[in-house]
């Protein structure tokens, strides 16, 4: 049986109420605490989870579902899943985020960790972008042109990157092309592939992670793609 004195942090879905949420964890044996946990409870579904990564990254999180829309939530109470943690019932599984480094034509230079996905996306609906794409130095399309584009983790492959290719993948870093004017089909490459777009025409907005915050490219900006070394940890009670 693990030590009673764990700390806790509590991430609920909608910034809703945590009072009760917080009695349970105190009366499961261990302290709730707002900065430096051992563990954080997520409770709502993936963007919860985001959120709370964002606010504690790499700290592992148990995800408790209060949402349909969380692949990797646990099953059961709040209560039930705190006692098999402690009776050691658990795993933790790491995934690997991407690291995107935006380098603007014009203005300051930028970096962003995702644990799910980073996104592309044409900034005026009616007007398509134009990029480039290569990997490893190689031109995969010198002039792709469509909405945009997904890169995505593992984590995130059953999210938007499902959505557009209707696939999912474990390994590797996802491709996926978003309604372009040719077929394209999505590519997955090896962990440490480095993959790099070039904006070529019209402005767009770079998104990740469902944050809210979303940042507006110009043309000649570039992006970076690759594995971070940073990951976020999952923990799976064993029922």
């Amino acid at each position: 049986m693990l030590p009673s004195t764990k700390k806790v942090a509590l991430v609920r879905k909608y910034n809703r109420s945590i009072s009760n949420l917080k009695k349970e964890v105190t009366q499961a044996g261990f302290q709730y605490v707002t900065q430096k946990p051992d563990f954080v409870i997520s409770v709502g579904g993936d963007g919860t989870f985001f959120f709370a990564e964002r606010k504690y990254p790499g700290v592992p999180k148990i995800m408790v579902r209060e949402s349909q829309v969380c692949e990797k939530c646990n099953e059961g109470t709040l209560n039930e899943l705190l006692i098999r943690y402690r009776k050691g019932f658990f795993k933790i599984k790491e995934y690997f985020k991407l690291e995107s480094v935006v380098k603007r034509k014009k203005g300051a230079s930028f970096r962003v960790i995702a644990a799910n996905d980073v996104i592309l996306r044409n900034k005026v609906l009616t007007r398509a972008l134009r990029f480039s794409v290569s990997i490893n130095n190689k031109i995969v399309d010198s002039e792709v042109i469509g909405d945009g584009i997904v890169f995505s983790s593992p984590f995130g492959a059953t999210a938007y990157f499902k959505s557009i290719t209707r696939q999912t993948f474990t390994r590797g870093i996802g491709i996926a092309f978003n309604n372009t004017t040719k077929l394209l089909n999505n590519i997955i490459v090896k962990e440490n592939a480095k993959i790099k777009i070039t904006l070529l025409r019209e402005n767009a907005d770079l998104g990740f992670d469902n944050d809210p915050k979303t940042y507006t490219l110009h043309e000649g900006d570039t992006i970076m793609i690759q594995k971070s070394k940073k990951v976020s940890r999952i923990i799976s009670i064993i029922c």
